[in-house]
C-alpha cells in the first residue's frame, strides 16, 4: 500500500445506509404500486365521465336487469287494471293495453331509478377507497423520498468530510517532507552528519504539524 493509499472510512457506514434504504423500499413500495394502481384506475373513469358521460351512463345501464320488487308490482297493478277493465267491458281494447304499458313503464323507470342509485352509491364508495389508496400511494412514496434524501445527504456530508480529512493528511505528509528536507540541510550545514538527522526529525515534525 502506497503512503498515499487509505481504505474508504465511509464502508462500513454505508452498510447500514443500504440497509435503511432496501427497508425502506419494502416498507413502501407496495403502498406506492398500489397508490400508482388506484390512480390510473381513477384517471380512466375520471376521463370517461369527462369526454362522453352519455356513453359512460348507457355503458352502466347495461348492467340493469329489473329487480323480483319490480316484477310483483307490475304483475300485482296489471291483474287490478285487467279486472276493472274486464268489469267495464274494456279488455283488450286499446285503451286497455295503453294502460298496462303505462303502468309497465312507471314502474320500470321507477326501479330503474333506484338500481341506478344503488349502483352510483357503490360506485362513490369504490371511488373514494381508490382515492384513499391513491393518497396512501402519494404519502409513502412522500416518505419514501424524504429516507432517501436523508441517506443521500448524510453520505454526501461524510464524503466531503472524508475528501477533507484525506487532504488534510496528504497536506501534512507533505509538509512534513519539505520540512525534514529543509531541516537536514540546515542541521548538515552547521552540525554535520548528526545535524542533518536532527534537523531532519525537527523539521518532519514542525512540517506535518505536529510541533507548533
Amino acid at each position: 500500500m502506497g503512503i498515499f493509499s487509505s481504505q474508504n472510512p465511509t464502508h462500513e457506514q454505508n452498510k447500514y445506509f443500504d440497509r435503511i434504504n432496501t427497508q425502506s423500499h419494502q416498507t413502501y413500495d407496495p403502498y406506492i404500486q398500489q397508490g400508482q394502481q388506484a390512480g390510473q384506475q381513477l384517471g380512466q373513469q375520471y376521463g370517461q365521465m369527462a369526454q362522453d358521460p352519455g356513453a359512460f351512463y348507457e355503458q352502466l345501464m347495461q348492467g340493469y336487469q329489473p329487480s323480483k320488487q319490480y316484477q310483483m308490482q307490475n304483475d300485482a297493478q296489471q291483474r287490478s287494471a285487467g279486472n276493472s277493465a274486464a268489469a267495464g267491458g274494456m279488455r283488450g281494447t286499446q285503451q286497455d293495453i295503453g294502460n298496462a304499458a303505462q303502468i309497465s313503464d312507471r314502474l320500470m323507470g321507477d326501479d330503474m331509478k333506484q338500481w341506478y342509485g344503488n349502483i352510483s352509491g357503490l360506485m362513490t364508495a369504490g371511488q373514494a377507497g381508490q382515492q384513499g389508496m391513491a393518497n396512501r400511494g402519494y404519502d409513502a412514496a412522500t416518505g419514501l423520498g424524504g429516507d432517501l434524501n436523508n441517506i443521500f445527504g448524510m453520505q454526501a456530508g461524510q464524503a466531503m468530510q472524508d475528501a477533507r480529512g484525506h487532504q488534510d493528511t496528504r497536506g501534512r505528509v507533505f509538509g512534513g517532507l519539505m520540512g525534514a528536507g529543509a531541516g537536514a540541510i540546515q542541521g548538515g550545514m552547521t552540525a554535520g552528519p548528526w545535524g542533518a538527522v536532527a534537523g531532519g526529525l525537527y523539521g518532519g515534525a514542525k512540517g506535518s504539524g505536529f510541533m507548533k
